[in-house]
This record gives structure tokens, sequence and C-alpha cells, in this order.
């Protein structure tokens, strides 16, 4: 039967971290700078759209307004005035994105390599390219297979989440096709579900808790959760 020890894998990511910490600490912190960056971009966006509401209306009269005026605003927002702008902010979204998954395909290598007792350094974190269309199309088809599935009811969502977790693993680690990769996903939680249910709400708690040490302990929290979900990946590897 097959099963798989949650303190067991969270022990190995705890050991593995700490062995390597100085490596993959720095990396940590280069994978969350795309994502940072993100996040202040959406900001300054809403800032400068709020900035433009106080202009047109005043801190006073904008207090009074209904949702519904200023829902409607933010369609009135997209006009020729605006166009550089929001042309600009999406075109930094969609570079800033591709970089990001460029660096999370060399973040998930360089961690197998690590755990696989192989040689790594800082090189191979955009060294991996050729996997790009691969990791989005294993992407587009995981989140698609994940929306649908809640959309007809959670459970469901949460079975197909479960069921296909370690497909873009497979992509990066044996550079499968997306279909292939889904499959073979498929295969190895046959039985674990569940158990695998259980070990995601741990890894999410532990991450969540890095993040609410304002961010920082998510350098930490990030290695560790990715190492237990490496070691359980490589104990249901055919």
């Amino acid at each position: 039967m097959k099963n798989f020890s949650i303190k067991e894998s969270l022990s190995y990511g705890w050991e593995m971290t700490i062995t390597h910490i100085w490596p993959v600490v720095s990396l940590t912190f280069i994978a969350l700078i795309p994502v940072i960056l993100l996040r202040l971009l959406s900001i300054s966006f809403g800032r400068y759209f709020a900035v433009s509401e106080l202009i047109k209306y005043g801190p006073d009269q904008l207090k009074m307004l209904p949702g519904e005026v200023v829902f409607q605003d933010i369609f009135s927002f997209v006009n020729p005035a605006n166009y550089y702008f929001i042309g600009m902010y999406l075109f930094s979204v969609l570079l800033i994105y591709i970089i990001y998954i460029l660096v999370k395909i060399g973040f998930i290598k360089i961690f197998l390599n690590i755990s696989n007792g192989e040689k790594h350094t800082f090189k191979h974190v955009l060294r991996y390219q050729h996997i790009f269309w691969k990791f989005i199309g294993v992407t587009i088809l995981y989140t698609t297979a994940v929306v649908l599935g809640t959309i007809l009811l959670i459970i469901p969502g949460i079975y197909i989440a479960v069921k296909y977790i370690f497909a873009p693993i497979l992509v990066i680690d044996k550079e499968m096709k997306p279909v292939k990769a889904m499959s073979e996903s498929a295969k190895m939680t046959v039985g674990i579900k569940w158990k695998i249910i259980g070990f995601g709400l741990v890894l999410f708690v532990i991450n969540f808790l890095g993040a609410a040490l304002l961010g920082l302990g998510a350098v930490i929290t990030t290695p560790i959760t990715t190492f237990a979900l490496i070691f359980v990946y490589k104990k249901f590897l055919v």
C-alpha cells in the first residue's frame, strides 16, 4: 500500500534547507523578486486610478459616491488619455511574469539537483528556457482543470489539484510533454490523495506563517516546503 510520512518529508525539507542554507535562501530571494515587483506594479496602478478619481471628484465627494459609480469609472478609465500608461503597465506585467516563470523553472530544477546531490550554480537559474512552453502548457492545463472542477463543486477542484500536483515538476525534471506529465502525475497519486491533501494543508500553513513575518519568513519556509514536496515526489516517481 502506498504511503508517506508528512513528518519525514518536513524533516527532510528542514535538513536540506539547513545543509544548503546560503544557496537555497539566496535562490528563494531571487525567485521572490518578480512576485514582489508584480505586487508593487499592482499597487502603483491602483494608486494611479485612485489619484485620478480624487482629482475628478475631490476627497469629500468621492467618499459619498455609490460603489457602482466608481465601478463604472474603472471602465471609463480605459480611454486614449490613459492608453500609454495602461499599455506600459500590461507590458511590464507580461515581461515580469515571463521572467517569473523562467526563474521558477530554474528554482525547482536547482532544488531537484540539490536533492539529487548534483552540482548547481546560480547560472543555472535561467538555463532552462527550452522548458518554458512545456511549463506554460502544463500550467494552463492544470489551472483550467482545477478551475473547472471548482466551478462544478469545490471538492472536485481539490481532487483534481491533488491528482495532478506533480505534473509541473515532471515537466521540469523529466522534460515531459504537458499531457504526459498530467497522466504520470495521476498514476503517482493513486491511493494517496487524502494524505496529499493533509500534506498540502500543512505546507500552506507553514508558508502562510512565513509570509506573515513581514514576508521574510518565506525565505526560509519556501525552501523547506519545496524540499518536502520534492521528497514526496521522488518517493512515488516511477
